[in-house]
């Protein structure tokens, strides 16, 4: 009888995070060729304590009356392809259920537990290249990034195709966020489809920020690291939550102190003719405590900063020059950093002009609705006259043109795009109520 040990890392006998919903019990197994700097199992990267495998089930048997499910973990545990595929199959015979945490560097592990049944949920800890992968931190030959980085990608679409055929219950990729890796976590999230992701809060380990640390002892290393890691702290939660505004689809959130949480930024987007009631819209959302970008503000800004009077025509020019200096998006451009640096789960962007303007929102914030005021033109001139502001216009004829050029802007087709509609001809408190549950709508849909 051959006996099969493994190279053991440690046991959790209860865990409730390591599979949201779940309690398991976690397994780690020694071992792990790329060695980021900030793994929070660092001990585990290498060295050996061989356990023969009945050992290791006997430490899952004592967990099984308050787990359904046993996690592996590492180190990498795909590192020790037929150990762990041993375990998983002994684990399967008590009728519990398998998770796996790993950065996808042997994808061929992972398609061959799925094909056996061995494994039921994957988390794919995707690796950046904050560590560079070319012996500038960790030591691992440079050959290593380009096989990394084609067999993880290879490892997403491998747990996609099984999660869509039913062959996974679950499947996430997870990634740990430094200051300095978003760009690069928004151009792998482009990758990987639309794969559950979570942004998990990375924690800077003191002998990268200070190798000098090494040296020091008892209380001197822990006053060093606290200064150290005030000096460059963890990303916080809205930091990280403008980061997911960036990938554009929902994401899990991991934050020390916070726990997890499920984060998606709605954008709403008002369109309707001068005076239709886009203003007081704006208003009323503000009051339900959704933040307001308003495109105007741009275009005020850029006749402020030419030193112009704020006038309406001063405005207009302004808005044709940006138009032609930078496209018909041009005003939706500038406004997309003020909205991505917000971090409430609802936004409104008020003062859509055009068409080309739905279409930049719609690319960059899948979420985006928009809502259209309809509102009569005799409405929308007393409106005006009622107002009083110095960069209206007076007459029916000047609305009239306000109109002509608005709708030369697009404005025409950008209504015929609205996914919701909303009639303003009647009292303001019509208006509100219409409005109100309008954006409730918006917030209560998935």
């Amino acid at each position: 009888m051959i006996l099969l040990e493994i190279n053991f890392g440690g046991f959790v006998s209860l865990s409730t995070v390591d599979w949201p919903g779940k309690s398991t019990c976690t397994v780690f197994l020694r071992g792990c060729p790329l060695k980021c700097s900030y793994c929070q199992n660092d001990t585990i990267q290498d060295g050996e304590n061989w356990k023969d495998i009945d050992e290791i089930m006997e430490l899952i048997t004592t967990s099984m009356p308050f787990i359904s499910a046993v996690v592996f973990s590492g180190g990498e545990p795909t590192l020790q392809k037929d150990e762990l595929i041993a375990l998983t199959k002994k684990v399967k015979g008590l009728g519990l259920l398998v998770g796996l945490q790993t950065n996808g560097l042997f994808s061929e592990t992972l398609d061959y537990l799925i094909k056996e049944k061995l494994v039921d949920r994957i988390a794919l800890d995707f690796k950046t290249s904050w560590e560079s992968y070319h012996n500038v931190i960790e030591g691992y030959p440079h050959p290593l990034k380009k096989k990394y980085q084609d067999n993880a990608i290879n490892s997403v679409k491998i747990c996609r195709s099984a999660l869509r055929n039913n062959e996974l219950l679950d499947f996430q990729v997870v990634f740990t966020v430094f200051e300095g890796n978003e760009d690069e976590i928004i151009s792998i999230s482009q990758k990987i489809g639309n794969s559950e992701i979570v942004l998990q809060q990375g924690e800077h380990k003191l002998n990268v920020l200070d190798p000098e640390s090494r040296k020091l002892v008892d209380g001197k290393y822990v006053r060093r690291k606290r200064i150290l890691q005030e000096y460059k702290p963890p990303l916080s939660l809205d930091e990280l939550k403008r980061l997911a505004n960036k990938l554009g689809k929902t994401v899990r959130i991991r934050v020390r102190g916070e726990g997890e949480i499920t984060y998606f930024m709605k954008v709403i987007g008002v369109v309707g003719l001068p005076a239709s009631g886009k203003g007081e819209f704006a208003k009323i959302a503000a009051a339900m405590n959704v933040p307001v970008v308003v495109m105007g503000d741009v275009i005020r800004r850029a006749v402020r900063e030419e030193g112009l009077n704020q006038t309406d025509a001063n405005l207009g020019a302004m808005a044709s020059k940006l138009r032609a200096e930078r496209g018909m998006d041009a005003i939706g451009q500038l406004c997309i950093p003020e909205v991505e640096r917000l971090t409430d789960p609802l936004v409104l962007i008020d003062g859509i002009r055009g068409d080309a303007e739905v279409n930049l929102f719609r690319k960059v914030f899948p979420s985006f609705t928009l809502i259209s005021i309809d509102s009569s033109f005799e409405n929308r001139l007393s409106r005006v006259a009622a107002r009083g502001r110095p960069d209206d216009f007076q007459t029916a004829d000047e609305l009239h043109k306000r109109d002509e050029r608005e709708l030369g802007w697009g404005l025409g087709k950008a209504l015929k795009q609205a996914d919701l509609k909303v009639k303003n001809n009647g009292s303001l408190d019509e208006f509100s109520v219409a409005v109100h549950k309008i954006i409730d709508k918006v917030r209560r849909d998935p």
